[in-house]
């Protein structure tokens, strides 16, 4: 289990969950999403965020407390986009960098029919978040955060993403922030929703998507049409 305790910071206010199984983080713009993240794994530091995962923490453990090597294996941060400092620095090179339990990826270059892209220096969006799917795949940590992604992808690889997303049982615990109701509803994840950097809502996906909450969060803005939900233009 994931546990944040009571944590605020410039965005974010008191906030406390445990997070279990699959979860879906959605927001206003600006509400907390990301950093919300960020913080879960790390990336903004913080002594609030506790993990426990038998066998490997019986009990519960501050991540802070957790050697490198382990909470990379516990804990792993998927970007809404790739970004590689170094031009020099191959697709395949970077996958190697996540490939921290020497697994063999080759089968998950060929499933995702990225074989194409490993002598590249550079991709365009669609196909880099292909490559950053790759990366969590192989990375293989017991929580997985992806932030945005399906942001700027074509209906193809939209579906694509999808597909791993709601089937794909080599991660364990799948965390998505996203702006996407769609997807949100198709995957049926747990969903949490930021509102000013507090928690406003915390349950299930049927519970969320029931007609009053949606009043609730949204008022008129969202509509739901032939089983999609869609701006209310």
């Amino acid at each position: 289990m994931l546990h944040l305790q009571n944590y605020s910071n410039f965005i974010l206010q008191n906030i406390t969950l445990d997070i279990s199984s699959h979860l879906a983080i959605l927001g206003d713009n600006g509400a907390g999403k990301s950093t919300l993240g960020r913080v879960l794994c790390g990336l903004i530091k913080s002594d609030k965020v506790f993990i426990s995962y038998p066998p490997m923490y019986s009990q519960r453990v501050n991540l802070n407390q957790i050697a490198f090597r382990d909470r990379a294996k516990s804990i792993n941060y998927i970007p809404a986009k790739l970004d590689i400092y170094d031009k020099h620095i191959t697709m395949r090179e970077y996958l190697e960098l996540s490939n921290i339990r020497g697994m063999d990826s080759e089968p998950i270059i060929r499933d995702l029919k990225i074989d194409h892209l490993m002598a590249k220096t550079h991709t365009s969006l669609g196909e880099a978040s292909l490559v950053l799917m790759a990366s969590a795949l192989i990375h293989g940590a017991k929580y997985t955060i992806f932030d945005e992604p399906t942001a700027n992808l074509d209906p193809k690889r939209t579906i694509q993403i999808f597909k791993l997303l709601q089937n794909d049982t080599t991660l364990k615990h799948k965390i998505i922030i996203t702006h996407d109701l769609n997807l949100a509803h198709r995957l049926g994840y747990d969903i949490l929703y930021l509102q000013e950097g507090k928690i406003i809502f915390q349950d299930t996906c049927e519970a969320f998507f029931e007609s009053d909450n949606l009043k609730t969060i949204f008022g008129d803005a969202i509509i739901k049409q032939e089983g999609f939900y869609r701006v209310n233009i």
